[in-house]
């Protein structure tokens, strides 16, 4: 089933009642602020919105969010001398399973349970 109601993209529901798949966006490109409005309204109506394969880098992932408004940085969690992952793009919340050498992050460690605890909406 396709929602047609939207002008800059196609939505894909993925459930009856929430959530769909946005297609057609070319994300090579700046998203135009009327684009992101339309994505801002189909997140209203949605909830969840799914975006396979934009091809973003981090410096587009943050271009693209700033259209929402100011963006916070994850400084304030990271401890002094800590590496990230994804630094020096401390705009982009780590929310994977992933260390900073790209290797899966072991069950029984503390850095585990902190990124599960303290993965959003749980901040």
């Amino acid at each position: 089933m396709v929602n047609a109601s939207w002008n800059h993209f196609t939505a894909h529901p993925l459930h009856p009642t929430f959530g769909a798949e946005i297609r057609g966006i070319d994300w090579s490109k700046p998203i135009p602020k009327d684009v992101c409005d339309e994505i801002e309204l189909a997140a209203q109506t949605y909830g969840i919105l799914l975006f396979k394969k934009t091809g973003l880098d981090n410096e587009r992932h943050i271009a693209w969010a700033e259209n929402y408004g100011e963006l916070d940085s994850i400084l304030q969690f990271v401890p002094r001398g800590a590496k990230t992952r994804l630094a020096p793009y401390y705009e982009l919340w780590d929310a994977g399973n992933l260390d900073v050498n790209g290797n899966i992050i072991p069950g029984d460690t503390r850095q585990y349970e902190y990124n599960k605890v303290h993965s959003p909406p749980f901040l």
